[in-house]
């Protein structure tokens, strides 16, 4: 039989996490997938504790990894057109031509203006500034302007619509 679990009990797998991952990052000096493991690990003992079944805490966890794999597969997406980008040249090519095209006093529009654009087309706000924002940022930092202001227009031109 289920039972409720108290406010406690539920925090526990949260707190444990929290606290691997400060080990994880104080002490271990490693990353973040044992703390993970260990959070996953100490929820399944507690929904345990609390009455379901191995089976039920087993499709419950089968059914919220499956919500999350839209997200993990745009981000995949998203690392090979970058990747694709600067290994074909397309970035360095950017800088390029943006350095020798772009007006300093036009600069920060249009490096808002064209991160809009390309988040546009791209359907990703996370692609542009990936991409184009780290051409806009080198050519940014080749003209002389604050890295503060040149990511403030890549951010803001990408996450215009």
């Amino acid at each position: 039989m289920k039972k409720d679990l108290s406010v406690g009990m539920s925090l526990l797998p949260i707190i444990v996490l929290i606290g691997a991952a400060a080990l994880s990052i104080f002490v271990w000096d490693a990353g973040m997938h044992i703390p993970l493991m260990i959070g996953v690990v100490t929820a399944a003992v507690v929904s345990c504790i609390a009455g379901w079944s191995w089976e039920e805490v087993q499709n419950m966890m089968v059914k919220g990894v499956g919500r999350g794999l839209p997200a993990v597969f745009i981000l995949l997406i998203i690392g090979i057109i970058i990747g694709t980008w600067i290994a074909g040249g397309v970035i360095p090519t950017m800088i390029y031509y943006g350095l020798s095209m772009i007006a300093p006093a036009m600069f920060v529009p249009i490096v808002a203006f064209v991160t809009g654009i390309i988040s546009i087309t791209l359907g990703s706000s996370f692609t542009s500034i990936a991409t184009i924002g780290i051409a806009f940022m080198a050519i940014g930092q080749g003209l002389g302007f604050s890295p503060g202001l040149v990511a403030g227009a890549v951010i803001s031109g990408a996450f215009f619509w």
